[in-house]
């Protein structure tokens, strides 16, 4: 599962670096062998919904699968208070969600407030006190107990984008290379974000497509109606 998670992050990662050695697909076709049931930031569970999820609405961290580090992603900078229970993080500025509000220290507290209340990931953060917004980029969350690696939690699989819900219907404006363009369970487009600041998108579409069966993903691959699709190992095949 690791292995599979690790190829399609490097692949999608492939696409938003700056090199322009030669030119680049204008629509990519990603093959899912999975159903993918939500890509909402609180309720993606699977590691294909989050990759997707982190594309429309990045947090406040993120695991880089190549390094095996964590870095940051919508912030500049954190610190942590020598007694582990204070956490501050310094917004990058300029930055708007893709309905034109800012990207700032109240739409992340906007974000836990709502995580907090509805999300089955907030079992995971049982050890916050509050999220507070200190100046218009600068947000500080105080925890109940010292914590020293809570970035491994806002970086993992039970972290989450920052956004906007939409009137209450589950459509989300969030900050990422891409925004949601339609969304089923079988097929999910994604078009180019053009107010991203954060690294050059070269192309201007992805479509996912959920393939359970491995030999239709492969013929799709080999006929090059697909880009990326995971084929297990080849003693599987026929």
């Amino acid at each position: 599962m690791r292995i599979r998670v690790f190829l399609i992050t490097l692949a999608l990662l492939f696409l938003f670096s700056c090199s322009k050695a030669f030119e680049r697909k204008k629509t990519l076709v990603v093959l899912l062998s999975g159903q993918v049931h939500s890509i909402h930031p609180f309720f993606a569970s699977s590691y294909d919904e989050i990759a997707i999820s982190r594309l429309i609405a990045q947090g406040l961290f993120y695991y880089d699968a190549v390094s095996r580090k964590i870095r940051n992603e919508i912030i500049q900078k954190h610190s942590v208070s020598i007694d582990g229970r204070t956490w501050h993080f310094y917004l990058k500025h300029g930055r708007t969600l893709s309905n034109g509000k800012p990207l700032n220290a109240q739409a992340v507290v906007s974000t836990f407030r709502d995580l907090f209340k509805s999300s089955p990931k907030r079992l995971y953060y049982s050890n916050v006190i509050r999220v507070s917004a200190m100046k218009e980029f600068v947000v500080r969350i105080d925890l109940r107990n010292p914590d020293y690696e809570f970035d491994v939690i806002l970086s993992g699989r039970n972290g989450t984008g920052i956004f906007q819900d939409l009137n209450n219907r589950g459509v989300i404006a969030g900050y990422g290379p891409y925004i949601l363009k339609s969304f089923s369970s079988k097929k999910i487009i994604l078009d180019r974000n053009p107010h991203y600041k954060d690294g050059t998108v070269e192309t201007d579409r992805i479509v996912f497509k959920v393939i359970p069966d491995e030999q239709q993903r492969l013929k799709m691959l080999l006929n090059r109606e697909a880009d990326i699709g995971i084929i297990g190992l080849a003693e599987n095949l026929i």
